[in-house]
């Protein structure tokens, strides 16, 4: 789904919700007007998970260019390259749109010292990257995880044992 389809969708559910709202306003509502409307939100908050971890990887690919394949090992690191949205970078985990988006670092990743690149001092050669629901089911029902293979992956857990690739 490209950037224009993307919009496209998250217009006609803010739309939904919209009318779904009107509706239960005007006469007293019903469960499935008030599930239109949790879906609605869910999906939003979703696609903004979504495009965090794509935010996220790409701002990864551009601070490993900058330093011979090392990446940076904390959002709060990744937002001082200036290459991450100030809205991800306001702490190494952020809460958004209904997910709680974090970054971490696998133990066998080697922190990079180099005194000739004093910028990448610290850098690492991996990373993982999360967006797990707040309230599962609530503000949303997939959980999402990227890292530096680039496969933005979904699953119905946090142990993310059924991850599958996000279509």
């Amino acid at each position: 789904m490209n950037c224009v389809q993307r919009e496209q969708s998250r217009r006609g559910a803010a739309r939904r919700v919209v009318r779904c709202a009107v509706f239960t306003l005007m006469l007293g509502g019903s469960a499935g007007c008030l599930d239109g409307l949790i879906k609605a939100r869910n999906d939003g908050n979703e696609a903004s998970a979504i495009v965090s971890l794509r935010t996220i990887l790409s701002a990864q690919a551009i601070a490993s260019m900058d330093c011979n394949g090392r990446y940076a090992p904390s959002l709060t690191a990744l937002a001082a390259t200036g290459n991450l949205p100030p809205d991800l970078g306001t702490g190494d985990v952020v809460e958004k749109a209904g997910y709680r988006i974090t970054m971490t670092v696998p133990t066998d990743a080697v922190p990079y010292a180099n005194d000739q690149t004093p910028a990448c001092n610290g850098r690492v050669t991996a990373f993982t990257a999360t967006a797990i629901p707040l309230e599962p089911g609530q503000t949303g029902t997939r959980f999402f995880i990227v890292d530096q293979s680039g496969e933005l992956k979904q699953a119905t857990s946090a142990s993310f044992t059924d991850a599958t690739p996000v279509r």
